[in-house]
């Protein structure tokens, strides 16, 4: 009786944390109770499949599809959201269905319960539970590894438990449970460790404003007095009969005060033409994807075309002979597809043909010259000598019977 009631209690403790980390995982996606409440009408808990909710049902697997891509959502919920009638309720749920099902099928990573469509007809339940829990949780994953730029080998892998090794299961939790204790504590030591580089960068920031406001308020006093100690000796050198023109030029300023704003300005000019020498180079550096893309936009991407219509392709007898089983195996394809030569197969098959015509050349023999060398050489020499003599006797006949030699 003990172990009945204690064993109810834990069932009930693993639904109850089923469902408060599936509405954990829709609200650090982003879900907004309040706000899908006002719009739709609807009260929306941890428990709010507890029963059978179709209206939340398409509320939050919208949400979760949506964020999951929000490209795919907005083109396969084109014609069904807002579900308003029961042709888009049923369009809805068909393509819920396909989309878990090519989950489930394409990624082994989701852990997705086997999908069936009547499950969408009646969502509520500890299955509905555990589906919207696996999905959520492979959501909030895709979500972090696309919006943060992390890659699958900074995760906590889960083990499998294969039926071979069924009696480690105890060991493999709590090495599971471990491992998420140390990330959990490495986690919270970072997030110390940047609190205190906050608490430490304000405080230095708020000691150099300070400071700064006091040497600026300090040089304030300083030109001040400067200024009035410039004016008591123009005055009194008026006085005096010699009166000094006060070094001061446009503006106000003195002429330190003219070499310091020069100095900037020589620093802002600088860094001007350092820029513009940036923009020069990637002007230069791009000259070629400007070229492309003024191609694409006057209308040259449209005026060739691969176009095989006219081409009469026939497969030679003796490549289907001797590399049938290499086309099978490397899938070449057919020739034609939808009444169009397929390029691609076309290609795969003249690969084949090289590589056949040089194994053929590799089998054939190459004949030996060595045993005729001798008698070339001496038809060389002969030919040689025949020539010199043909030079010989036309220089003599020039030389006897030509009149302008």
């Amino acid at each position: 009786m003990n172990t009945t009631v204690r064993d109810g209690k834990s069932h009930g403790s693993v639904r109850r944390t089923a469902r408060e980390v599936f509405y954990t995982n829709l609200m650090l996606l982003g879900f907004q109770p309040a706000r899908e409440e006002a719009k739709h009408r609807i009260t929306i808990t941890s428990d709010i499949f507890a029963v059978p909710n179709k209206k939340a049902f398409e509320v939050v697997m919208h949400f979760l599809l949506q964020r999951l891509n929000p490209v795919m959502a907005k083109e396969q919920f084109r014609d069904c959201w807002p579900v308003s009638d029961r042709k888009k309720e049923q369009q809805f749920r068909k393509v819920v269905n396909s989309w878990l099902t090519h989950i489930s099928n394409d990624d082994s990573d989701a852990n997705l319960p086997r999908i069936v469509p009547s499950m969408f007809l009646s969502p509520g339940g500890d299955k509905f539970y555990h589906l919207l829990l696996h999905l959520s949780t492979y959501i909030c994953k895709k979500v972090v590894i696309d919006e943060n730029g992390l890659k699958s080998r900074e995760f906590l892998q889960h083990p499998k438990l294969m039926p071979s090794i069924i009696h480690l299961g105890p060991v493999l939790s709590k090495t599971q449970r471990a491992a998420t204790i140390s990330h959990r504590k490495k986690f919270l030591e970072a997030i110390q460790y940047n609190a205190i580089l906050q608490k430490e960068w304000r405080e230095i920031a708020n000691g150099l404003a300070k400071e700064h406001r006091v040497l600026k308020k300090e040089v304030k006093e300083l030109e001040r007095q400067v200024e009035d100690r410039s004016r008591r000796n123009h005055e009194l050198n008026g006085k005096l009969g010699s009166p000094m023109p006060m070094k001061k030029r446009t503006g106000g300023r003195f002429d330190g005060e003219m070499e310091v704003q020069a100095l900037k300005r020589a620093q802002k000019v600088q860094k001007v033409r350092e820029l513009w020498g940036r923009l020069e180079d990637f002007h230069r550096s791009h000259s070629q994807h400007r070229q492309i893309v003024d191609s694409v936009l006057g209308g040259m991407a449209n005026k060739y075309r691969i176009d095989a219509v006219d081409i009469n392709f026939q497969v030679p007898a003796l490549l289907l002979n001797e590399c049938e089983r290499q086309i099978q195996r490397r899938n070449a394809g057919n020739t034609y597809e939808g009444g169009k030569l397929n390029l691609l197969s076309l290609l795969r098959l003249s690969n084949l043909s090289l590589h056949l015509y040089l194994e053929k050349l590799q089998q054939i023999r190459m004949p030996q010259f060595d045993d005729m060398t001798p008698t070339v050489a001496t038809e060389v020499h002969t030919h040689h000598a025949q020539r010199s003599e043909e030079r010989r006797v036309g220089k003599e006949c020039r030389s006897r019977w030509s009149p302008y030699h």
